[in-house]
């Protein structure tokens, strides 16, 4: 087979030919085999990331629930304690029931009682964190910071 193209001619011979086919083929193989495992390892790291995601949102909301439930039951106990609030004061054993419930949970940052007045008593445990300690200037012995706050007249 021959081509001419202004007095130029071109023989294609069968092993041109067969070369030729072979490359392109090749080529083309090549070609979609590069788009198949791009879009199957893009397939496949969407849906690992998906769910790694999907496990880590979970086990944070286990631990949440968790978290709550026990701070509720907290809440209920420390209600049954009728020691902790004296009319509109607060009760001399209440630091020490309060370090006892935040002792027993560090996921707790402090206790709060607060009274319709505004007045607020809360009991902080500096032990969970150096950022609370140094924050407040407390002395690396403290353990403890209680705020008191009433109201004043005038």
């Amino acid at each position: 087979m021959s081509i001419s193209i202004k007095n130029f001619q071109y023989k294609f011979t069968i092993r041109l030919a067969v070369l030729s086919v072979f490359i392109l083929t090749n080529v083309l193989i090549v070609g979609i085999a590069l788009g198949l495992q791009y879009y199957f390892s893009k397939k496949m790291a969407t849906e690992s990331a998906f769910n790694y995601y999907d496990t880590t949102a979970s086990q944070t909301a286990d631990y949440l629930q968790g978290i709550d439930t026990q701070a509720t039951q907290s809440t209920r106990s420390l209600a049954q304690i009728p020691s902790l609030v004296q009319g509109n004061a607060i009760g001399d054993v209440t630091q020490q029931i309060f370090a006892q419930v935040l002792q027993s949970s560090s996921s707790f940052y402090s206790a709060i009682i607060g009274f319709e007045n505004g007045d607020l008593y809360q009991v902080i445990n500096l032990a969970l964190s150096n950022d609370v300690r140094r924050n407040l200037n407390a002395a690396p012995s403290d353990r403890w910071l209680v705020v008191n706050i009433n109201e004043q007249q005038g």
